[in-house]
């Protein structure tokens, strides 16, 4: 039988691992977000030379993933969204030339309202919460992207 204080050296050792391993994870789960998008911005449509990326955000892909993938990318009109915990998360990201595209202060309302959403940003990245299915605030974000442009 072993002696506690081998039990508590091999738990120790084990918790080790298991934050080791966490951590590769998360930085293999964010080169898959970063490789997810890079994909997405080669096929979207381009709106004045700037990709606009609509993107139902897979399962084990985290919000925060997606948002460390936008500042990867140079000029990007992104809306992602994904639905967690009966949630509709929703992210919209502005980078370089997209800014021009859309002001989302001034347009918070048509694209936030149909999903009852609420949330916030700086600079180029919005994001926050809200009800329904991605494919509707996906409808918003186009819709206002294309009548202002």
């Amino acid at each position: 039988s072993a002696q506690r204080d081998t039990l508590l050296e091999v738990e120790t050792r084990f918790m080790d691992q298991m934050a080791q391993t966490r951590y590769l994870i998360g930085k293999k789960s964010e080169r898959v977000a970063s490789l997810m998008l890079s994909s997405l911005v080669g096929k979207a449509n381009l709106v004045k030379d700037v990709p606009l990326v609509l993107w139902e955000v897979e399962e084990d892909i985290d919000m925060k993933m997606v948002a460390s993938a936008f500042t990867q990318v140079e000029d990007l009109a992104l809306c992602a969204a994904k639905v967690e915990k009966g949630k509709l998360l929703w992210l919209v990201g502005l980078a370089g030339k997209a800014s021009a595209l859309l002001d989302f202060n001034a347009s918070r309302k048509l694209l936030l309202e149909p999903i009852s959403g609420k949330g916030g940003g700086k600079g180029s990245l919005f994001q926050g919460v809200g009800t329904g299915i991605p494919k509707t605030i996906f409808s918003s974000f186009t819709k206002v992207v294309y009548e202002n442009n």
